[in-house]
């Protein structure tokens, strides 16, 4: 079993045990029968916290657990067997568009890569879905100096998976498209271009009172792609550039259309979503950062889900 504690929290715990003790890292490394590279990526929060390395750190510092706020308990198993579905399904055809936005496979495994204003989505949302899917759970990795968070999953088998069914290439994607298979069936595509969206895409505000759909990339290829998928769900889309490369955007009716008929699974989305519903005004994703951290300067957004 392992922790999930409040963002903060399991770097504190283990700088209280240290200084509890009196230890120095190598020291809690062969306690805990670990290598100090392990305690460095609990220390940096780049993994999860297993229960019984917590209690017993507790115990070794007469530390109360109750002292550090635990948000939930989850089960990882890194050697469950993978079950992968005989047919294609909404689920795994919105997790080819969370590839296709953020993620790539390489020989061991799946990596999905979000912002941290996209929290919540990549260390709940999609854990679960891959859980769903494949019966197997990964890990939960921070970078903070880049601001970004990993989530990671080794399974050669569910590679193998992902080639064979839908193309999927290892490494850098070169020339990625949304897949034939996923593009057959209407349903699949919505799920699909749902994870495009929510991954290197999202919710913006038009001027001052509307609101877009914008989905950011630098492979031209995909931006067609999208472009097409949308189109044969008779959207009315376009391509723009910025300087990181290449957009598709649905403005105004379009973008409101989109966001009752295909939604957002990603929270940021459906909050900033919720908020214009209400105040006619998407928030900036400042606003909902500060709403995370409990400094919301809008009372709104705070309100709206987040």
């Amino acid at each position: 079993m392992y922790l999930v504690l409040k963002k903060g929290e399991q770097a504190r715990f283990m700088r209280v045990v240290r200084n509890k003790t009196n230890m120095r890292w190598v020291e809690l490394a062969n306690y805990l029968n670990v290598s100090k590279g392990t305690i460095c990526h609990i220390l940096k929060e780049r993994t999860t916290l297993r229960e019984e390395f917590f209690l017993k750190l507790c115990n070794l510092s007469n530390l109360d657990p109750k002292e550090f706020r635990i948000l939930k308990r989850i089960h990882i198993s890194y050697n469950c067997e993978v079950i992968p579905p005989i047919e294609i399904n909404s689920k795994l055809a919105e997790l080819v568009g969370i590839y296709l936005g953020d993620g790539h496979i390489y020989k061991k495994g799946l990596i999905i890569t979000c912002g941290t204003i996209d929290e919540s989505y990549i260390t709940r949302y999609i854990p679960q879905l891959i859980e769903d899917i494949f019966n197997k759970i990964g890990g939960i990795y921070y970078f903070k100096t880049k601001k970004a968070i990993q989530y990671r999953i080794y399974s050669k088998e569910i590679v193998n998976y992902l080639e064979n069914k839908f193309d999927l290439k290892l490494g850098k994607k070169r020339t990625p498209i949304i897949p034939k298979a996923v593009f057959e069936e209407v349903g699949l595509l919505k799920y699909c271009i749902k994870g495009l969206i929510d991954t290197d895409g999202g919710l913006y505000r038009h001027h001052k009172n509307n609101l877009q759909i914008v989905f950011f990339n630098s492979k031209l290829s995909l931006i067609h792609s999208l472009k097409t998928a949308l189109e044969s769900l008779k959207f009315n889309p376009r391509i723009g550039k910025n300087h990181t490369g290449y957009c598709v955007y649905l403005f105004g009716k379009e973008a409101k259309r989109y966001s009752e008929e295909i939604g957002f699974s990603n929270t940021k989305n459906r909050v900033k979503y919720n908020y214009w519903l209400r105040y006619s005004r998407v928030p900036l994703n400042t606003e909902l950062e500060c709403a995370s951290r409990g400094s919301n300067p809008d009372r709104g957004v705070g309100n709206a889900e987040y």
